[in-house]
């Protein structure tokens, strides 16, 4: 979990908040429940958190659809009344003393919500990319096939062997990616 803030004269900065395994089950109120803990160590109140940005896994849609404080569900970024941003106000907080002092504040709320804007285009991309290879007019369907099934041993031999993979980061000077739905589908990215 990370923090990411604009101070006053308008400089960028981020903190790595926690990073931490979750065991068991990864259901909406363990993952409620985790998030919380963490912004309660850290003294952040969910009221002055704009939002917090999460995949669009149907447990973190759900953790804060249920542990949302009732007068702020559907609020903010998501909500389009209107084109008018007169109604959003900035507020400035000492984000470096919330982050280092050892403020326990006890709420069994998460801030608002935002869906990642790229788990929500990587569905889009994949699905146009798959109709484009199954539609046989364009005729790239056994171009793709065999490009990717190319790919696949590559990625199953780095992924099975040390030695594979230090000798593919020497020619390539990096790792090797391999395809996963749980995070940006590396498939189509490089």
């Amino acid at each position: 979990m990370t923090a990411h803030w604009i101070s006053e004269d308008l400089k960028r900065h981020s903190a790595a908040l926690a990073c931490t395994r979750l065991a068991g089950s990864h259901t909406f109120d363990v993952v409620a429940e985790s998030l919380i803990g963490i912004n309660t160590k850290y003294g952040l109140d969910h009221r002055i958190i704009t939002f917090t940005i999460t995949d669009n896994r149907s447990n973190m849609v759900k953790a804060f659809a249920e542990y949302q404080e009732p007068d702020t569900v559907n609020k903010g970024m998501s909500e389009s009344d209107d084109d008018d941003d007169d109604d959003y106000t900035v507020e400035s907080a000492d984000v470096d003393a919330i982050l280092s002092c050892d403020n326990s504040i006890e709420s069994s709320f998460l801030p608002k919500h935002m869906r990642c804007a790229s788990h929500t285009l990587n569905p889009v991309a994949t699905t146009d990319f798959d109709r484009l290879v199954a539609d046989e007019s364009y005729g790239c369907k056994r171009l793709v096939r065999s490009a990717f099934a190319k790919c696949s041993k590559l990625w199953n031999n780095v992924s099975r062997s040390t030695k594979s993979t230090d000798a593919s980061f020497e020619i390539v000077r990096m790792s090797l990616r391999s395809p996963g739905e749980t995070r940006w589908n590396a498939t189509y990215v490089l």
